[in-house]
């Protein structure tokens, strides 16, 4: 008896093959897809990361600008800046002219810096010079001293009482009006203390993180002969400019850096610009960002 054909039916080889060439064409638009994806994902990442470290950079220095008073300037370069912020208002209680060395301040409560007590090389107290003969017009006299808290003091009498208040006394030369060579702080007169910081622009040494690139700085601390320490504060830059500080008068002319001791009081406005790149490259090119303001100061 003859036996019946098969039902079973199966794939020839041409159909096989082409079904193998489609699948694999699916797969790799499926991974092109993936890595697409993954590129994009790294690129974005890279572009927030050197706009927020150009953005973030710029908003600190700017803010320090901006709040500090006339002849707060230490120094200006073109990729350098040093100057004293302002960290605690007070008011003076008491300055006596035989007493040339010492000067009494009252604090708000919780505004008297405890960093001030240690790190002394960075700090200091600013005090408002009235007008004199000699100097008419008043300013701000800047003294590097020591200062600590104190309950010995004439405050309560000169000032009145504050409960909660901290009151400091200050040692350290220079209460004296250079010009006039007399004492001329009365009770009740603005004084601050303040704290000097800076910023500059270095190529990180050594096995350091971020070796061989520029790195935005900001000063620390001082060691014991004055010499400034130093920390990454954003980066990395793409080259040495990566921190611009151009400087100007009131009229609008500008000065050029490094800026003389003469001219210092004269600087009224300083344009910044902060450029930033990514430690990431997107097809061997890394992200570039660069952000500016322009500050006006407090003269």
């Amino acid at each position: 008896m003859r036996r019946a054909p098969s039902s079973r039916g199966g794939f020839t080889l041409i159909e096989l093959m082409v079904s193998i060439v489609i699948s694999g064409i699916v797969c790799g638009a499926v991974f092109d897809l993936l890595l697409g994806q993954s590129r994009f994902g790294r690129y974005q990442g890279a572009r927030e990361e050197v706009q927020q470290n150009a953005r973030v950079a710029l908003d600190v220095i700017s803010a320090e600008l901006r709040g500090a008073p006339a002849g707060a300037l230490v120094s200006g370069g073109t990729d350098a800046i040093r100057l004293r912020v302002p960290r605690a208002w007070g008011a003076v209680c008491n300055a006596v002219e035989a007493d040339t060395t010492r000067l009494w301040v009252r604090f708000a409560p919780g505004t008297f810096p405890p960093d001030f007590q240690y790190a002394r090389r960075r700090w200091g107290v600013a005090v408002a010079q009235t007008a004199s003969v000699a100097e008419p017009v008043a300013r701000w006299s800047f003294v590097p001293t020591v200062g600590s808290t104190t309950t010995a003091n004439p405050c309560d009498t000169r000032l009145g009482a504050s409960p909660g208040a901290v009151e400091a006394v200050f040692t350290g030369a220079g209460f004296l009006d250079p010009a006039s060579g007399v004492m001329t702080i009365p009770a009740g007169s603005q004084a601050f203390v303040y704290e000097e910081v800076g910023y500059d622009v270095r190529m990180a040494a050594g096995a350091s993180t971020g070796a061989g690139m520029y790195w935005l700085r900001r000063v620390i601390g001082f060691e014991a002969d004055g010499t400034p320490r130093w920390e990454a504060m954003a980066g990395p830059l793409p080259a040495a400019d990566g921190l611009e500080l151009r400087y100007s008068r009131a009229d609008g002319t500008a000065i050029a850096a490094p800026v003389t001791a003469a001219e210092l009081p004269q600087v009224a406005r300083i344009a910044l610009t902060v450029r930033t790149r990514s430690r990431t490259r997107t097809h061997g090119v890394p992200q570039l960002s660069e952000a500016s303001t322009l500050v006006y100061l407090r003269n």
